[in-house]
Parts: C-alpha cells; sequence; structure tokens
C-alpha cells in the first residue's frame, strides 16, 4: 500500500536493470525481479525481514553477495544515522537500531561510531547466483522531501554487466 501501482509498473518496466523503492529505515517497499535476485530470493525472505540493513547484518546470503561488504556496512550505517535523527523517538526506529544491535555486533561497533554520511549515488559490486559478478552503478531519486523513501535503480557499469543483467531477466523469466 506504500508504493502506488504506477510505480510497481515502473519499477517492471526497469528490467533488466534491477530496481527497487525503499523507505529511509531501509525497508524495501518494492522491487523488480531482478533487484529480487541480486542476493538470493528476495521473494523467500518474509515480509518483515525485507529491510536491506537487517538483512546485510544478518543473512549470509547478503553478505557474500555484497562484494565490497565492509565499505557497505558502514556506508550504510551512517546513513541510516542521519536518517535517524529525524526519527530518534519513533518506536519503530528504536526497535529496528535495537534488533539492529542485539543481532549484530558489527552493526554495533559501526553504531556506536556515531559517523554519519549522506547518500549518495556510486559503483557497487554484487556476487549473484544466477550470473556471477555485477558491476552496478546506484542512482538515487527521492519520491517526496524528506520522506527519506527513494527509488533505487542501479545500471551497467560495463558491457559484460549489461549482458549478465539481460541474462539473469531471461533466467527469472524461465523460474530459475
Amino acid at each position: 500500500a506504500a508504493v502506488s501501482p504506477q510505480l510497481h509498473a515502473l519499477l517492471a518496466q526497469l528490467s533488466p536493470f534491477p530496481a527497487c523503492v525503499v523507505n529511509g529505515k531501509y525497508d524495501i517497499l518494492a522491487y523488480n525481479r531482478t533487484y529480487g535476485r541480486l542476493a538470493g530470493n528476495l521473494d523467500e525472505v518474509p515480509i518483515e525481514q525485507r529491510n536491506c540493513m537487517w538483512l546485510l547484518f544478518t543473512d549470509p546470503v547478503w553478505r557474500k553477495a555484497f562484494v565490497d561488504w565492509d565499505d557497505a556496512t558502514s556506508r550504510m550505517t551512517a546513513n541510516l544515522r542521519v536518517l535517524y535523527a529525524d526519527h530518534i523517538t519513533e518506536p519503530s526506529w528504536k526497535a529496528l537500531v535495537g534488533r539492529l544491535r542485539a543481532a549484530s555486533p558489527e552493526f554495533a561497533e559501526l553504531w556506536a561510531r556515531h559517523d554519519v554520511r549522506g547518500i549518495e549515488n556510486k559503483r557497487k559490486r554484487y556476487r549473484t547466483e544466477l550470473v556471477g559478478m555485477l558491476h552496478l552503478d546506484a542512482t538515487n531519486a527521492w519520491l517526496a522531501p524528506k520522506s527519506g523513501t527513494r527509488l533505487l535503480a542501479y545500471t551497467p557499469g560495463d558491457a559484460e554487466t549489461q549482458r549478465r543483467l539481460e541474462t539473469m531477466a531471461r533466467l527469472i523469466e524461465e523460474g530459475h
């Protein structure tokens, strides 16, 4: 309900480029098929666990898929801290941070650093189960001022990644 039918249609049209809609807490609100297969199979993850921070710190499949895991975790934790400042009294934000601190010593250590950093567009590398290594350029587009909700889309960083994304989309369509 948080994502309009038009935005769902846009996500589908972006395929084979992976794309999703996330809120400020990194809850995954919607995604297309290729995004859903960057790290395992997101369709198999219970809805209440579809949070990038939670999966990045607690799911071994996500940990393996993020080639630059150390950079991703420190950057995303610093991003979360910036957004958290506007929601410090909200129970759902406190609960997420509390759950992460309890479940992941790595998150607890990064959170204790008090680093802050804005979200940026950058190159990311994923090791997928379906097609191997992908070099993707991330683009963030905020859907409303100060909401924290954004469309995150990935475009291929090289010709090989373009070919692999097309293969990935075909394999997903075939039911792999």
